[in-house]
């Protein structure tokens, strides 16, 4: 027996909040890559590739808050029963674009990071370590973009039912990506762990810089 709908929370809705969550994560992102470009660009006239890469992921990103943003638009944070028909095919179009952009993001971001080690440290072990790590996200980023772009065949079944395709199961296409995502973030951060341990630094100032470069691992 199908469950009752209690219509009093038809006016409920998270949408403030995620939007509110987008505007703030935007804002700050933006901030802080806006003043890097000021510090490498204008003042440092040092500017290098990963400099640009983190532009890239930047733009990336605020395309994927915008493509979220279409999604509270047709009916993310809000009860189901209220969403009306018509929004589902730009619900899931929305949705389909965040994923690709938010993962693409993703991607470019760990290259900056890793192009941007291999800027400070030169030591030989450093280089092949970043060289291999930057292969290895490079290919798992394409992997994913070809994998979602493979996701539904033809990809409109995927958001317009009336189109007959063939589809993988959508959970594990979001979770092993997922997965891997956070096993890299953390690659990432603990590849220079090493070279700051050996650095003739007292303590204090080693954990100061562990910390630093764990800032990029949150």
């Amino acid at each position: 027996m199908a469950e009752a709908i209690d219509h009093s929370l038809d006016n409920d809705t998270k949408v403030p909040s995620v939007t509110a969550v987008l505007i703030v994560g935007c804002t700050l992102s933006s901030s802080v890559v806006i003043l890097r470009v000021l510090t490498r660009f204008a003042i440092l006239r040092t500017a290098g590739i990963d400099d640009w890469t983190i532009i890239l992921a930047q733009i990336l990103a605020i395309g994927a808050a915008v493509a979220i943003g279409l999604e509270t638009k047709y009916g993310m944070g809000k009860h189901i029963w209220t969403v009306p028909p018509e929004n589902i095919v730009p619900y899931f179009k929305s949705l389909y674009s965040s994923i690709l952009l938010y993962n693409g993001a993703l991607t470019m971001v760990k290259i900056s990071i890793l192009l941007q080690y291999r800027r400070i440290f030169t030591v030989t072990s450093m280089q092949r370590a970043t060289g291999i790590a930057l292969l290895i996200i490079g290919a798992w980023g394409i992997t994913v973009l070809v994998m979602l772009s493979l996701i539904c065949v033809p990809i409109q079944a995927l958001w317009d039912q009336s189109v007959k395709g063939q589809c993988l199961s959508l959970l594990p296409a979001y979770y092993a990506p997922a997965a891997i995502n956070i096993a890299t973030d953390f690659t990432t951060w603990v590849l220079p762990l090493p070279v700051i341990k050996s650095l003739q630094l007292p303590r204090r100032q080693k954990f100061m810089l562990m910390f630093i470069f764990g800032l990029g691992f949150l």
